[in-house]
């Protein structure tokens, strides 16, 4: 079986290290080039098209694009060297043995001019380039490449691209379909002028801004694209109606429509979308705060919309909703994020539609006959999806409404705060706002429910606020108090345990000096002698014990009786004080005191 393994190497045609290497958790730790050369060796001969190195850590050196190339790049077609370090030699090297490569990704890399010339000029057959995140792209490598043969490019979030690198790239791929140039703020509307004169054959644009020197006139201009199936132009604020209008009668073929903050839409612009009623299938309008129930009768008019994000569009209420999922029986997914004049009225009838409303096919053509058989039946319909989060819905509702349809509802707020400034406003608006939202039956207490519920809620939040500071200052106070209770009881014990040290110093040196006595009884007539020695030690003592510094004794000369029985009886002090020694349960200061003072 071992030999087995190793053989089934030589037939692997792609190689994706997918959560294989991890450096924080996991047996291996982050792929290194050591690593990296023992797996390619078992590659080695075999025809491996396809290495993706993104889906795991990896602390791999230029070095790896050598072992890359002299392991299996003759067959390579497909390599994605996210995050990987590049030379400008082992680049170079890469890209004359990798002959066939058709998809390269390199983003997030130290890629400059220079690697995306050799990549360009000497991978001929070059359809798919994404080098997203580079912030050193200019843009002029694409003067030197000559033509090639791209089909995708992907230059998100390329800041320094210009103009000037842009019509370089455009005016040498003729045949490029998808164009990804979102968030690159130096392009102007000279870029997409550029796109329109040369790229015939574009599919896909994604153009999100915002950008500078941009005008209505230029994405007018865009309606020239006449196979454009896919268009985002999130957060152009010059994105106007005419501009759309444009859009929709020159782009017949449009199947994907996103729009989200551009501010100067309205309803005009909304009302040309008709004319895709049999093409368009997503849409997004999120932000555009001047689309009305007005703009709602022509998204009514889109019979195979599936898809539609109106996050944080403040003028629609249940009525344009009601009338959108009444009218577009494919709809299967429905953003409402921050649309707070939507409430359970909505919810409710989207659930009778969903249990009793059959959607109406399309006549089946002979592709849809054939398509059917091939998969043994009619395809179904995925499951609904709701997003109803920072609207007035109530959380029961959904509930009831989850339970009866088995859909997938999400209360989470998927709208932008600071795309949206004003989505807090309207509750302080709401008198004024009364009028705009009767119904037809004229029943304007229904209508006002919504705005009613979220006053409610914030007056319960500001409550539940206050409540909360409250118990916080209650709380720091009684920390504060028991911490004071604490620190007074400790010094309390602090101050019973000194005490209790005093006197077991004092009962110990009152026992040291009975001991003294004792030891030291003799005739009467030295009697005089041992109880000045014994009251000077003990005064001395307790004079050093109020000081608390280390005891150090200061006696009076002793008297002359003393001195003249020192001599005679100090063999006799010696003997006495060893056989006292031998009896007491431990040392003394003034037992080994006296014995040098005798000395």
């Amino acid at each position: 079986w071992f030999r087995v393994a190793r053989l089934s190497w030589q037939f692997r045609k792609k190689l994706e290290l997918h959560n294989t290497f991890n450096s924080f958790r996991g047996k291996f730790g982050a792929l290194t080039d050591r690593v990296f050369h023992s797996i390619l060796k078992r590659t080695s001969g075999s025809s491996l098209e396809s290495l993706n190195l993104s889906g795991t850590p990896n602390a791999l050196t230029a070095y790896s694009l050598d072992l890359i190339a002299s392991h299996c790049g003759s067959g390579l077609v497909s390599l994605d060297l996210t995050g990987v370090r590049l030379s400008n030699r082992t680049f170079q090297n890469l890209t004359k043995t990798c002959k066939k490569l058709k998809w390269l990704t390199i983003r997030g890399c130290n890629a400059g001019e220079k690697h995306l010339w050799w990549a360009l000029h000497n991978c001929n057959q070059l359809e798919y380039l994404n080098i997203s995140g580079n912030r050193r792209l200019v843009g002029q490598c694409f003067f030197m490449a000559g033509n090639c043969s791209l089909k995708t490019v992907v230059l998100n979030e390329c800041s320094m691209l210009s103009d000037v690198g842009m019509g370089h790239l455009l005016g040498r791929s003729p045949t490029l379909e998808v164009l990804r140039v979102s968030q690159c703020t130096q392009l102007t509307g000279a870029s997409i002028l550029n796109a329109t004169r040369h790229c015939s054959e574009l599919k896909e644009l994604d153009i999100s801004g915002p950008n500078r020197a941009v005008e209505s006139r230029h994405f007018a201009e865009l309606g020239k694209l006449s196979k454009l199936e896919v268009l985002s132009v999130d957060k152009q604020v010059e994105f106007t109606d005419e501009a759309l209008s444009a859009i929709c009668r020159g782009c017949s073929r449009l199947r994907h429509l996103s729009c989200e903050g551009c501010h100067n839409l309205s309803d005009g612009g909304i009302s040309h979308l008709s004319s895709l009623s049999h093409s368009l299938t997503h849409l997004s309008i999120g932000f555009c705060h001047q689309i009305t129930d007005e703009g709602s009768r022509s998204l009514a008019s889109l019979c195979f919309l599936e898809r539609l994000v109106a996050r944080a569009c403040q003028a629609l209420t249940d009525q344009a909703i009601c009338l959108v999922v009444e009218k577009c029986p494919q709809l299967c997914s429905l953003d409402l994020s921050g649309c707070m004049r939507i409430s359970d009225r909505s919810l409710y009838f989207l659930r009778e539609c969903l249990l009793h409303m059959k959607p109406e096919a399309p006549q089946p053509t002979a592709t849809m006959v054939r398509r059917e058989r091939r998969n043994g039946g009619p395809p179904s319909l995925p499951p609904f999806s709701l997003y109803v989060g920072g609207t007035a819905i109530t959380g029961e509702e959904v509930w009831k409404f989850a339970e009866a349809t088995g859909a997938f509802v999400s209360q989470q707020d998927l709208s932008v705060q600071f795309q949206n400034p004003d989505a807090y406003l309207e509750l302080d608006m709401a008198p004024w706002l009364c009028d705009d939202l009767s119904d037809e039956d004229g029943n304007h207490e229904r209508d006002l429910v919504p705005l009613q519920q979220q006053q409610e809620q914030t007056e319960l939040r500001t409550e539940h606020k206050a409540q909360q500071t409250e118990l916080q200052t209650e709380q720091q106070k009684t920390e504060g108090q028991t911490q004071h209770q604490t620190q007074q009881l400790t010094e309390k014990q602090a101050e019973q345990t000194r005490q209790q040290t005093q006197q077991q110093t004092q009962q110990r040196n009152s026992a040291v000096a009975l001991a003294s006595l004792e030891d030291t009884s003799q005739p009467s007539s030295h009697s005089a002698s041992v109880p000045w020695f014994g009251d000077g030690l003990q005064e001395n003592w307790d004079d050093e014990i109020e000081t608390e510094s280390e005891p150090h004794f200061h006696l009076l000369p002793p008297p002359p009786q003393a001195q003249a029985h020192h001599h005679q009886h100090h063999h006799h002090y010696q003997q006495q004080q060893l056989s006292a020694d031998s009896s007491r349960p431990f040392p003394t200061v003034g037992h080994d005191f006296r014995l040098d003072a005798a000395a």
